[in-house]
């Protein structure tokens, strides 16, 4: 899977350029629906005077850019709100997600070994039975 960036671009009143900012976003709410789910995530965050560019990465590439919702600003002002996908960059699975894919493989390699044994004993039985009426 690849890192999302979203870009949200903030302008303060000056003209000077203060830097990009970075933060980590904590998930405090989610609402699943039929036809998609709403994320509610913040960060606080401290922007210094100046043009500041705030990188949230790390996103659904199936966001509805169109959703994207940005408030608490006091006095900040946005310029623009930018929406691309990095794929040049993995995203690196947690241990979590790569611990239950190895459990499902593993499950998975088993179901075809018991397949298997079941198919055989399926053809050893069909043979047991056609021996008895050969007599």
């Amino acid at each position: 899977m690849s890192i999302k960036n979203l870009f949200i671009f903030l302008l303060l009143p000056t003209l000077l350029i203060a830097g990009e900012i970075k933060p980590k976003t904590t998930i405090k709410e989610v609402t699943v629906y039929l036809s998609g789910a709403q994320v509610t995530a913040e960060s606080l965050i401290t922007i210094p005077k100046g043009v500041t560019e705030v990188y949230l990465t790390g996103l659904s590439p199936l966001i509805d850019q169109n959703s994207i919702q940005v408030s608490g600003l006091k006095e900040v002002s946005i310029l623009s709100i930018n929406f691309s996908v990095n794929s040049i960059n993995k995203q690196v699975d947690s241990q979590k997600i790569t611990a239950l894919e190895d459990n499902l493989a593993e499950k998975l390699r088993k179901l075809n070994v018991l397949q298997n044994v079941i198919k055989g004993l399926q053809k050893e039985e069909a043979f047991l039975k056609s021996s008895c009426h050969i007599r």
